[in-house]
């Protein structure tokens, strides 16, 4: 009888395992034709192929993030719903913006907020 419980367990085990599928994150690139910032999140609507009409709208929950980045800017992003026309894109599938990684941008944050106090001019 103890044999048969843990030959079920495990099949039953072996049998969730092939059910979770894992799904590859694909980096997309746009270039930014619009921005909506709202207080903790902003909208970026993407033109994807060049056309200069909106494609993709993708909404990134940071605050921070429109502080330097504007329209007319590239971004690349990785995400599981590469068909999807509208998703929320976490900072952290951020690849990088204009060649410049999310942290690189959150420390020049960091640089001018240190230029701000000492009244020197800031860099986006």
């Amino acid at each position: 009888m103890n044999f048969y419980k843990k030959a079920i367990l495990t099949l039953s085990g072996a049998g969730m395992m092939l059910g979770c599928t894992h799904k590859e994150l694909e980096t997309n690139q746009g270039v930014i034709i619009d921005m909506r910032v709202r207080r903790t999140a902003t909208s970026c609507i993407l033109d994807m192929d060049g056309d200069g009409q909106a494609d993709r709208q993708i909404t990134i929950m940071d605050k921070h993030f429109p502080d330097y980045v504007s329209v007319g800017d590239t971004i690349r992003y990785k995400t599981k719903d590469k068909d999807k026309l509208s998703l929320s894109v976490a900072p952290s599938n951020i690849v990088d913006v204009n060649g410049r990684t999310l942290e690189e941008l959150r420390q020049q944050q960091q640089i001018n907020l240190l230029r701000g106090r000492w009244g020197q001019e800031k860099q986006r």
